[in-house]
């Protein structure tokens, strides 16, 4: 989810949920901008890639038990008027 924008920048957060009954060890999501936007800094997990990007997770947010939630944010700049909100890819994936 965006949970800021202004002029030409944006920040936003997302939330990892375990909806399995199985514990999840270690994740990765990716995505893909397609109007130009760049991040420029991150937190709560490491991130690879320029366009397309990766997320993977920290050394105290790898096991995401059933039911429990884990998150990471971003900052960027955007490629147009209003922030994309692009659509990840990976096993874990539900936006």
């Amino acid at each position: 989810m965006i949970s800021n924008e202004w002029n030409t920048g944006f920040t936003a957060e997302v939330r990892l949920t375990n909806v399995s009954e199985t514990l999840i060890n270690g994740w990765s999501v990716s995505w893909t901008y397609s109007d130009g936007s760049a991040i420029t800094n991150s937190w709560n997990a490491t991130f690879a890639g320029t366009n397309p990007y990766t997320a993977s997770n920290v050394s105290w947010n790898g096991n995401i038990l059933p039911g429990q939630t884990v998150s990471f944010g971003m900052q960027g700049n955007k490629g147009a008027d209003n922030a994309e909100l692009p659509q990840l890819q990976g096993d874990l994936c539900k936006q």
